[in-house]
């Protein structure tokens, strides 16, 4: 239900520049790398984003050269489904209102607490076991 990945990854080629998580591929460690990938490709088809999994503080004012902070994801632990907006909605754990513009949640310690309450309130079902991701969007 994530977005699908837009490059097509070359293993022999690419393999050094991979980050496989749950088994994809769709990961890179280079930017320069992923943009020379990308250079045949309209960019209005894509956004390039730089992730961090599980962060262990607050990332609201790190500054990434040439990117915006967008907030914090909760993707289940498949790396399927986005908990946020990809489920029908989890009405007893968290409402529009928690979410910006970008249907993220805009706070670190928001975003755990969501995710906390996420796995007590619904413990049968597996897209609420989810990893917050924080999100930058390169510009």
């Amino acid at each position: 239900m994530l977005c699908p990945s837009i490059v097509e990854a070359d293993f022999e080629k690419d393999n050094e520049y991979l980050i496989w998580e749950n088994f994809t591929s769709d990961q890179y460690s280079d930017l320069n790398y992923l943009k020379v990938k990308l250079k045949d490709t309209d960019n209005s088809l894509y956004h390039i984003l730089a992730v961090v999994k599980e962060p262990e503080q607050g990332c609201e004012r790190i500054a990434l050269a040439n990117a915006e902070f967008v907030g914090y994801d909760l993707v289940d632990t498949e790396g399927s489904a986005s908990a946020l907006t990809n489920c029908g909605g989890f009405e007893e754990t968290f409402s529009p209102k928690d979410l910006n513009v970008y249907g993220l949640i805009p706070f670190y310690e928001k975003a755990y607490s969501i995710r906390e309450a996420l796995i007590k309130n619904n413990p049968h079902e597996h897209h609420a076991d989810c990893y917050v991701w924080a999100i930058w969007r390169i510009k």
